[in-house]
């Protein structure tokens, strides 16, 4: 089932990024990226301010807040994805921390594309590179990965999968690595310097790297070291060897991969290179920077020419940080002192210097360099944008790359962000003449090669940033209570309970419950709840004075259980706190760290083995009452909250523990850490000394819980819609995990009349739900962009604006966390950062709307005293309904075109997976919003969608279709279904092919889909499906028959079941009173063993099948009707048994449709009902006379009598058809002039009156003439209808002029308002 989850952030006041060390930077298309020494990632917005004349070019804005790495970052790289998305190619971050943790970021919105844990083996990167592999396929680029080791990772890039590892042949470190894309070969070459200062160039084959078929992981070294001959300590993958692999030699494979074209020692001198840098604009020459010295190299047919070199300046202390290339003779490096040194290099390949000028500027700028502690810097290279690019209008071009210099400065007293976009030097002119000599002179103008560097003094930014959305203090720990209160640990040590609403307002928590006794900052929260036993317990103890006497007499069974808090500090204790009275119960001294977290070890309440015996009992009881605490030393700590003690204090380990199980045959606890050891905890003296059983015979059953799971979650449970958690320690971020869907559900109640007067003062009192409902509301709106908008918010909703809540991404798979900070100065701008956080707002804001207008509804009642009025009180409410959509509109029309082109467009990945959705209410709100933001789309953006969802259909064609793939196809077929030209005739066949294969599927899922889909765009997909096939399979799953059933397969439970239809005498046919489909015996009992012996359809599919059915048949009757005909007349009985059923069905949705077409249908109804095979005939009498029904409630021109078993149609060619229903043939046919408009067979049954519109004639015939009668005719009438058993009629009169029904009236209506009945044996009766 489909969950909805969004993610409030609270701004924690000490979570200023200017209290972390910086340790990379980078710049993307509209900002920069800085990593700290936390490993957390920050994206900050460059903004161009209105006012341009005074002060800085740019105004700096925090983004996101990337939160997932373990360990200080070491690189960031700006890259691209290889695949363009709709909007084109789509700019990332590629994050490394020092343990070897792999991140791709889109720099769009800060979300997690791919991740992988532990590709280094926890070895410290130290470079990194990108081989962008620019053919036509779908193989992905590679990404070079280097640390301290002689091994380097090849991954796929964006996907991060490990391709290769490539152990070298030395052992020294690699420092610095470049690739270099060569023009007149046709390998790449990969530059490689180790930490002795010997630089090696090798070539490798581009194409067998990033091809998965052509280089198999199973001959790589990882493969390798399963063979014995492989580099210790590789990571193995078993479940990637195949069964039977040719493994060959390990150096052949290396010289195949990675060939040693040429090597140059001692380069770095006495310092290692840590930075090598390929000339983009000529491969032949590269620069190699090491801290003392920067040189120039050009390498051709494998020798190295030294062209140019430059040493720091012996006056300073700095030390050179990194080089750059901006053309092809301009180079740009730089120092840790802040002085940036641009160079115009005028010489040839072969050498020789034909001129040469340098400038000097400062890309730092603080108060003194002495203050000056850390410096990261990185000249990016930020790709062509798209025109509101900031850095593309500030260099004035648009379709070309900007180079852009990032410097972070950190000092004791400053921390200051520069960003420098250098112009090379040749480009300005004169500077060949006038060379900037001094930094001072360098600085001198805004017109100099420099520029400026624009400063951004950080730490003022946060103190004025943070005075608006800071809370009170340091929140280090949270949790959810059993009362649905949130329990929130701070760093003075005081824990506060805190009701939802308030907390999700950010109001002020002066009515708040403070628990205070520790002396420093919260580390850890749990609850218990006490089963009624422990509860009487507590209850007893404290009635005698004493709270920590075991042997206390239990007195009080019937007492209501009562919840406890156990906080943990850095203070290393740990109280005990009781809820309901807010009082410190006991206070136990832990062990020699504090705790981080806590677990409770639980018995399964729904396991019977546990009451086996009085020895289950009470080792049940005990393990319910036992807390295990774990310290940041991986000790533990075993507490009793019942006894209150400590039973159990284990040593600190050097590895963290995983799981707590339970030894069958003593009772004790086993507690097993990460390395496969384990630890006893003895727990068989503390329970059982007065049972008579003997212990040896006793068997306890298994019992396991995970402590890694119990850590991550921190306190999260299922089945409620609010979760708290804590962001990392020192926790700079409070995330509440509010659950739309549950939300929704606790909150829309619907009275019915059977609701009794307890329950409706109960549901209305609780308005709990629906204030929580205004808070998440008021914190995910817009405010600002409309005062209109805004008045309703506050009078019909209750809501308020927010104070300083911020939304937030998660991406449980790769366990991430994203926090969005939208730029406060603007109105709107939280709706111009993501499309997939636009998606998720619509999407809680249409469900919330309703669950809050409707709860008001409720509240408002029981107030004004009308609780009498409630039972008649649904809460479909024309009012609420009415603001409901008018919320709905604004937002889905009108908030786009008020806030601007700037607008993201809504994810249609992330509407697609609610397109199916169980939750009603949920799937109609992803409906609305999706074809909301295709239609309003414009044409480009359409067609550039379908492009990209094509593609990735195309890629996964071969393997079947689910997951990203399903939501893919949903997404084209959606488009597809109102914009068909748009969709290429290729593109169309293969999601047609794929919705067949869906179709034909076991999973209700995927069927549901297929069936939405294909019935939508049936017009489109219709000359590349085969429809007979689709229809069949339609009425096959409607009927909750799967064609997968052999033929023989229950058919003989079936025939029982189907032949119980409405049998009299001799297989008569008898009009059923009940409803289309229900069959019933004889004796009224409904056939359940029918339904029973069907397939295991659920409701859901069958309800989407007949909706498909009737979407299908209003798209294209001719072809449903063929179809039906066609199954109609098959000589399977199953397959005519659908067929009628399948007609009652189309009738009922689109009757006047099939109008045109029932003459073809009657006869197919009647020639099914073959009298040939008596007991065929009995199998189809009960559907057939179900379909005869309908039809005949449906058409004025039909009608059916029982008796004589006579079934008279009239059609729309004028034609009046007449069917004996014993033998299954057609009887008569009486030839009028224009259409039957109705039909009616007398009491008797031997006559058929019938009205035709044209000739507004109304003629009396017999439907079954006799023998003499029909040789006489033959005589006088000798024509070709005689052969088709044309009659002439008894009698007929033509309607006068003033009872004249025009022609031109729609069929449907001459249906509704013609009507013929028979009075009496010989009289006649026509409406008009």
């Amino acid at each position: 089932m489909s969950s909805l989850t969004l993610r409030l952030a609270a701004w924690n006041a000490t979570a200023n990024p200017t209290h972390t060390r910086v340790t990379a930077v980078t710049a993307y298309r509209d900002g920069v990226a800085c990593g700290h020494a936390d490993g957390t990632i920050w994206l900050y917005d460059l903004v161009l301010p209105t006012d341009t004349q005074g002060g800085s070019k740019f105004e700096l804005y925090p983004k996101c807040l990337l939160s997932a790495h373990q360990s200080p970052i070491a690189l960031i790289k700006l890259a691209e994805t290889s695949a363009p998305t709709p909007e084109g190619r789509e700019g990332t971050l590629i994050s490394v921390s020092e343990d070897g943790d792999v991140i791709v970021w889109s720099t769009t919105d800060g979300r997690c594309m791919s991740r992988v844990r532990s590709p280094l083996q926890n070895i410290r990167p130290t470079s990194l590179c990108l081989q962008t592999v620019d053919y036509q396929s779908a193989a992905e680029d590679l990404l070079f990965v280097a640390g301290e080791g002689s091994v380097v990772y090849v991954l796929s890039y964006p996907s991060l999968e490990l391709v290769y590892e490539w152990q070298q042949s030395h052992s020294e470190w690699v420092t610095a690595q470049a690739v270099r894309k060569r023009k007149d070969h046709f390998r790449s070459e990969l530059l490689t310097c180790t930490t002795d200062g010997v630089v090696r160039i090798w070539s490798y084959d581009e194409f067998g790297l990033a091809q998965q078929d052509v280089f198999s992981r199973a001959t790589s070294p990882v493969q390798q070291s399963q063979a014995g001959f492989g580099p210790p300590g590789a990571n193995i993958n078993d479940g990637s060897r195949p069964e039977s692999v040719d493994e060959p030699d390990s150096d052949s494979q290396e010289r195949v991969m990675f060939n040693l074209e040429s090597q140059f020692a001692a380069l770095g001198e006495d310092h290692a290179i840590t930075q090598l840098t390929v000339n983009p604009f000529n491969d032949d020459e590269f620069l190699a920077v090491s801290p003392k010295i920067v040189r120039l190299f050009a390498s051709r047919n494998n020798e190295l020419h030294e062209l140019l070199r430059w040493r720091t300046q012996r006056s300073t202390d700095s030390l050179f940080a990194g080089a750059g290339f901006l053309s092809q003779s301009d180079i740009v490096f730089w120092d840790t002192g802040g002085t940036i040194f641009s160079v115009c290099t005028q010489f040839s390949v072969e050498g020789g210097s034909a001129g040469m000028h340098m400038a000097r500027g400062l890309h730092v700028e603080t108060s003194s360099d002495k203050d000056v502690v850390s410096v990261a810097t990185s000249l990016c290279s930020v790709p062509p944008g798209a025109a509101d690019s900031v850095l593309a209008s500030v260099a004035g071009t648009q379709n070309a790359r900007v180079d852009v210099l990032v410097s972070y400065a950190s000092s004791g007293t400053q921390h200051v962000l520069s960003v420098v976009m250098p112009v090379p030097l040749s480009s300005v002119s004169g500077s060949a003449n006038r060379p900037h000599a001094a930094p001072e002179d360098a600085k001198s103008g805004p017109r100099n090669w420099l520029g400026r560097a624009t400063p951004f003094f950080m730490r003022p930014l946060w103190d004025g940033w943070l005075h608006d959305v800071k809370l009170p203090r340091q929140i280090t720990s949270a949790l959810v209570t059993q009362t649905d209160q949130v329990a929130v640990g701070y760093g003075d040590g005081v824990v506060q309970i805190v009701p939802q609403a308030q907390l999700i307002s950010g109001q002020d928590s002066s009515g708040a419950t403070e628990l205070c006794g520790h002396t420093a900052s919260i580390t850890a929260l749990f609850e218990w709840q006490p089963t009624a036993l422990h509860s009487a317990a507590l209850h007893s103890r404290e009635s005698l004075g004493s709270a920590a006497q075991p042997e206390a007499v239990i007195t009080a069974a019937n007492a209501e259980p009562r919840g406890l808090l156990l906080s943990a500090s850095k203070d290393l204790t740990l109280r005990i706190w009781d809820l309901d009275m807010g009082e410190c119960v006991y206070v136990l001294s832990t062990q020699s760290a504090p705790v981080v977290f806590m677990a409770g070890v639980t018995v399964p309440r729904t396991s019977a083995a546990w009451n086996e015996s009085s020895r289950h009992r009470e080792l049940s009881m005990l393990l319910d009452s036992l807390v295990l605490a774990v310290g940041s030393d991986n000790s533990t700590t075993l507490v009793s909250v019942a006894e209150f003690e400590r039973m159990h204090v284990t040593a600190p380990y050097h590895v963290a523990p995983v799981r707590l199980s339970l030894c069958r045959d003593t009772g004790d606890l086993v507690l097993h850490y990460a390395d496969g050891s384990r630890r006893r905890i003895p727990l068989a003296r503390q329970g059982g000394s007065g049972s008579q059983e003997d212990p040896a015979n006793v068997r306890y059953p298994e019992l396991s819980i995970s402590l890694a799971q119990t850590r991550a979650t921190s306190g999260n449970r299922r089945g409620r819609w609010l979760g708290a958690t804590t962001l990392s320690r020192p926790s700079p971020v409070l995330l509440l995990d509010i659950d739309v869907e549950q939300l929704h559900a606790s909150t829309s109640r619907v009275v019915t009349e059977q609701t009794s007067m307890d329950e409706m003062r109960e549901l209305a009192s609780s308005n709990t739900s629906v204030q929580v409902s205004q808070k998440v509301l008021s914190q995910i709106c817009s405010w600002g962009v409309s005062s209109d908008l805004d008045k309703i918010k506050r009078d019909e909703f209750g809501m308020q604006a927010p104070r300083h809540m911020s939304l937030s991404m998660s991406n449980k798979r790769f366990g991430v966390n994203t926090i969005v900070f939208p730029n406060r100065a603007s109105a709107g701008s939280s709706w111009c950062m993501s499309p997939l956080l636009n998606a998720q707002r619509m999407l809680a804001i249409l469900v919330l709307a309703r669950s809050v207008l409707q709860g008001k509804l409720l509240y408002d009642l029981f107030v004004w005293g009308a609780v009498h009025e409630l039972c008649s009180v649904v809460f479909n409410n024309k009012s609420s309904e009415k603001k409901a959509v008018e919320v709905i509109n604004y937002y889905v029309g009108k908030l786009p075109s008020q806030i601007g082109r700037r607008f993201k467009p809504l994810s249609l990945l992330t509407l697609a997976q609610y397109w199916q959705s169980a939750n009603g209410n949920l799937q109609r709100a992803a409906r609305t919003l999706m074809l909301s933001a295709v239609h309003g789309a414009s044409e480009r953006l359409r067609r550039a969608e379908l492009f990209y969802w094509s593609s990735m259909l195309a890629r996964s064609a071969p393997r079947a279709v689910d997951g990203e793939e399903l939501h893919a196809l949903t997404i084209v077929c959606v488009i597809a279904a109102d914009f068909p030209a748009q969709l290429p005739v290729t593109a169309r066949s293969m999601a047609a092919t794929m919705l067949q294969t869906l179709l034909a599927s076991r999973g209700e899922r995927e069927q549901m889909m297929a069936i939405e889909l294909l019935s939508r765009g049936f017009a489109t997909f219709r000359a590349h499906v085969d429809s007979a096939m689709v229809i069949r399979r339609l009425v096959g799953i409607m009927l909750r028959i799967t064609e997968d059933q052999g033929e023989d397969g229950g058919r003989a439970g079936r025939a029982e079941a189907l032949g119980r239809g409405a049998v009299l005498g001799r297989a008569a046919l008898v009009p059923s009173s009940s409803a289309p489909g229900t069959r019933r015996s004889s004796d009224g009992r409904a056939n359940k063993a029918s339904d029973a012996r069907m397939g295991s359809v659920s409701f859901a599919v069958v309800g989407a099948a007949k909706s498909g059915l009737q979407r299908i048949s209003a798209l294209d009757m001719p072809v449903v009707s063929a179809t039906l005909c066609s199954m109609l007349c098959d000589p399977s009985v199953d397959e005519r048994w659908r067929a009628l059923h399948a007609v009652g069905v189309v009738v009922q949705a689109h009757a006047a449709l099939l109008h045109e077409h029932l003459e073809a249908v009657t006869s197919a109804i009647v020639g099914s009902l073959s009298p040939k095979r008596a007991t065929e005939r009995r199998r189809l009498v009960g559907a057939a006379g179900t379909c005869v029904r309908v039809l005949e409630r449906s058409y004025a021109c039909v009608s059916f009598h029982a008796e004589t078993q006579t079934l008279a149609v009239g059609c729309t060619n004028g034609r009046c058809v007449a069917f004996d229903l014993r033998t299954g043939t057609r009887t008569s046919v009486l030839d009028m002039h224009g259409l039957v408009a109705a039909v009616a067979i007398s009491p008797l049954g031997n006559l058929v009156a019938s009205f035709a519109l044209g000739s507004r004639e109304l003629c009396v015939w017999d439907p079954q003439p006799s023998a003499l009668a029909m040789f006489a005719k033959s005589l006088f009438w000798p024509t070709d209808a005689e052969a088709h058993g044309s009659v002439a009629p008894t009698k007929s009169m033509t309607i006068p002029d003033g009872f004249l029904v025009h022609s031109d009236v729609p069929v449907l209506s001459v249906m509704r308002t013609i009507k013929l009945s028979w009075t009496g044996d010989s009289t006649v009766l026509l409406q008009i």
